[in-house]
């Protein structure tokens, strides 16, 4: 099963109401980690699951933030240790993918990508970055640009311009 079946599939919501549902349909993700499954889940396991078997660029850090603001809801503690369920994985995915976090040039994701964005990933694998002259912008330039932009592929070339840029700066993972 795909990840795009997953996340637009319109039973998503009776999904995230039955615990053996989601775990059914997350199935895959421990298939293509190459992973036993079992629950809970350590924020590591989760971490490679999204990654090798989502194509997410889902850190244990960035999880681990996220389990602390409960941006992802249904993460549990036990010892100290974030312990994750069937849905709470299905809820980070679901983040992953809105917030387009996908490991660079991953074939699972690379036709959601615009030409801004495939451009920055083909340079994010090289060490660099597509935008030559991002150091003249600063990041209130690029909002600026961002908020009197109609135009949806302009703003999405400014959104990944100010990605890079936050990269650049240390605020954003690289």
């Amino acid at each position: 099963m795909e990840t795009e079946i997953l996340l637009d599939s319109p039973d998503l919501p009776a999904v995230l109401a039955d615990d053996s549902r989601c775990v059914d349909r997350i199935a895959y993700l421990w298939n293509a980690a190459d992973v036993l499954p079992h629950y809970p889940v350590s924020t590591e396991t989760v971490s490679e699951l999204l990654r090798a078997g989502g194509g997410y660029d889902a850190s244990v850090e960035l999880l681990e933030q996220w389990a602390r603001n409960r941006t992802v809801e249904g993460v549990g503690n036990r010892g100290g240790q974030f312990v994750w369920s069937a849905r709470a994985i299905i809820g980070a995915m679901l983040l992953c993918d809105s917030w387009r976090r996908f490991m660079p040039m991953d074939r699972r994701h690379i036709h959601k990508l615009s030409a801004a964005e495939l451009i920055e990933a083909q340079a994010r694998l090289a060490g660099e970055t597509g935008f030559e002259d991002l150091a003249v912008f600063d990041c209130n330039a690029i909002c600026e640009l961002l908020a009197r932009c109609n135009d949806a592929d302009m703003r999405r070339t400014f959104a990944t311009a100010m990605k890079a840029k936050l990269r650049q700066l240390g605020v954003l993972d690289q």
